[in-house]
């Protein structure tokens, strides 16, 4: 992962996945101490080995086309409920050109986003 500062907050900025494939990563509610609080636009833009991704709790936003084209990701686990997942800021077209299987499985339900 990438990292951006801002004050005490972080942003995920990028995440490489180079020779891997088939990539199942968690984003951590906290790095040295800074909380993650946003995925910045174009985060994981087109990255196609990505099939699972885990959010934090922490997380308050998800910016303009973040998985834009991720179109291996399947998964999304939140944890939290899909009541806390509802209150993420959710970018423009955050999720456009994933895999029309996409599902959000949160500790209280599991969801297609499609």
């Amino acid at each position: 992962f990438s990292f951006f500062q801002e004050g005490n907050e972080l942003s995920v900025a990028s995440f490489t996945t180079k020779n891997r494939k088939d990539v199942t990563i968690e984003l951590p509610k906290e790095v040295e101490g800074k909380t993650v609080k946003t995925i910045s636009k174009y985060a994981f833009a087109a990255n196609d080995k990505l099939v699972e991704i885990t959010l934090p709790t922490t997380l308050e936003a998800i910016g303009d086309r973040a998985f834009i084209d991720c179109v291996n990701l399947k998964v999304i686990r939140y944890n939290g409920s899909l009541s806390q997942f509802n209150s993420i800021n959710l970018g423009f077209d955050w999720k456009h050109g994933v895999n029309n299987e996409l599902v959000l499985i949160c500790d209280d339900i599991t969801i297609n986003l499609f």
